[in-house]
């Protein structure tokens, strides 16, 4: 068993495969699983995949109740309404900084927790010091502070990904005329 796992990973992910998600990792693998499938192993007769459908039949069948492999931790959001996960930051809404809330870690995805509520989903990263931030999560401090937003990696990251549309440079746009609008306080 061991020396096909080697064998695999020599195989199949030697050089390193580049992917940005564990989701494109797990359909590298899946896809040298499925080309295993017609590899006869050296002294015998059928491919790896008729030898498995012969041996399916006789294997116990999985465990009828359900069980979610992911992990429950609790986080404090810090000032720039991200939770710190395996040193990776995921952003949440504005909201909620300051506050500690429940994170559930799967192997593809983290979800974010108020209360038994979801705040917030992203697909895990991979890599250390990775920022993983949604555009939205930020909109109500775009209302009180415009002018902090074009250096913003928020924006940055919306704009690389397609996903800064014409509604938000609207919403934008507009947030900054109100901001400019408003009568200055007393001069001392």
């Amino acid at each position: 068993m061991e020396g096909e796992i080697g064998r695999f990973r020599r195989r199949h992910l030697v050089p390193l495969p580049k992917t940005t998600t564990l989701v494109g990792l797990a359909e590298l693998v899946a896809a040298g699983d499925t080309t295993d499938d017609d590899r006869v192993i050296t002294g015998r007769t059928t491919t790896v995949g008729i030898a498995f459908a012969v041996e399916q039949p006789t294997l116990m069948p999985l465990p009828g109740e359900v069980f979610d492999p992911r992990v429950l931790e609790s986080r404090r959001v810090d000032q720039r309404a991200r939770v710190s996960i395996r040193q990776c930051h995921y952003s949440v809404p504005a909201r909620y900084a300051g506050r500690r809330l429940t994170v559930r870690l799967g192997a593809t995805t983290v979800e974010v927790l108020d209360a038994g509520k979801v705040v917030a989903t992203h697909t895990r990263a991979i890599g250390r010091y990775v920022q993983v931030l949604a555009l939205d999560h930020y909109l109500e401090v775009l209302a009180r502070k415009p002018g902090a937003f074009p250096g913003a990696t928020v924006l940055a990251q919306a704009k690389a990904a397609g996903t800064f549309t014409r509604s938000h440079q609207a919403y934008w746009d507009a947030c900054r005329e109100r901001r400019t609008a408003m009568p200055a306080g007393p001069v001392s």
